[in-house]
């Protein structure tokens, strides 16, 4: 397992009901534009981080000869190693593909997370919810400062990435996959 941090005792705000039951499709989705674009890495013995990585649905989608570390805020076992990115960032680290859905609106350090992410891995796959009425963003317990397609463009420019692939969903919202030509 990869480096190991402190977490809080309890998570602010998590994905829950409806929201979890689409958890699968959306992580099968991340995974086809990762394998589309980068086809020559499923055949390569390759390391992933999952970044909030909830149950681990991506450790069943990867090639059996990659090393997986999953972080999540919540404490979900061995395989897990805790980790709360509104405070800490794995140290020592530079995976291969660094992946992150579903976690960049809760945090209020999401820009600065952003680009750790992207700087610190040669590839990165995540994606970030846009523009949702106030109603939404306080049901969901997300950040009102969420980065906009543009801002993100901007945050992977200015770390020296290249966007490979964006799929864009409803209100800003969508899949990024980048490349990195000298992770950190």
């Amino acid at each position: 397992m990869l480096h190991q941090s402190t977490t809080s005792s309890k998570a602010p705000a998590h994905n829950v009901g409806l929201q979890l039951r689409g958890w699968s499709a959306r992580m099968q989705a991340c995974w086809n534009l990762f394998s589309s674009h980068c086809p020559q890495a499923l055949q390569e013995n390759w390391s992933v981080a999952d970044y909030g990585c909830g149950t681990q649905e991506l450790a069943q989608l990867i090639p059996k000869n990659w090393v997986y570390a999953g972080y999540d805020q919540l404490d979900r076992g061995q395989a897990t190693a805790p980790l709360d990115l509104s405070r800490d960032w794995p140290e020592h680290q530079t995976p291969d593909l660094g992946v992150m859905l579903g976690v960049l609106e809760y945090l209020p350090n999401n820009h600065e997370v952003l680009a750790k992410l992207i700087a610190g891995s040669r590839y990165s796959l995540f994606s970030c919810n846009g523009s949702f009425s106030p109603l939404r963003v306080l049901r969901e317990g997300w950040c009102w400062s969420r980065p906009s397609p543009r801002q993100i463009r901007h945050i992977i420019r200015n770390c020296g990435a290249q966007l490979l692939a964006h799929q864009p969903w409803r209100q800003g919202c969508g899949l990024w996959l980048c490349q990195h030509p000298n992770p950190a």
